[in-house]
């Protein structure tokens, strides 16, 4: 809960398949606005042979008004026949700024590893 009563939650949670594409949103209960943060959208098709693996972390109150910042860890991961994941690529490590408002704005700054 942030300090003006607006909520960011996580939409999607754990569970047993083999990538979990998590997603920030805020909640503004004195407006009962509902907005998506991060990613700001989901992809428009589904066609990559990849999925994606995502949690957040470090989740914190920015000295901006209004403002937050997080941690993200994205990995592409590839279904394997055994209906396990299969690690794809580098694992992307990402400083997210975003300002809150009702069309969010976020900085993604990408970390060296």
């Amino acid at each position: 809960m942030l300090p003006d009563g607006r909520l960011v939650y996580h939409h999607s949670m754990v569970h047993f398949a083999p990538a979990h594409p998590g997603s920030l949103g805020y909640y503004d209960p004195a407006t009962d606005l509902d907005v998506p943060l991060f990613p700001a959208a989901r992809p428009a098709d589904n066609s990559s042979e990849f999925l994606v693996d995502r949690s957040f972390s470090d989740l914190r109150v920015a000295r901006a008004p209004a403002t937050i910042a997080f941690t993200v860890v994205e990995q592409n991961v590839r279904l394997t026949p055994e209906n396990t994941g299969e690690p794809v690529g580098a694992v992307r490590n990402l400083n997210v700024t975003c300002v809150l408002s009702a069309k969010p704005r976020c900085v993604v700054r990408r970390l060296e590893p």
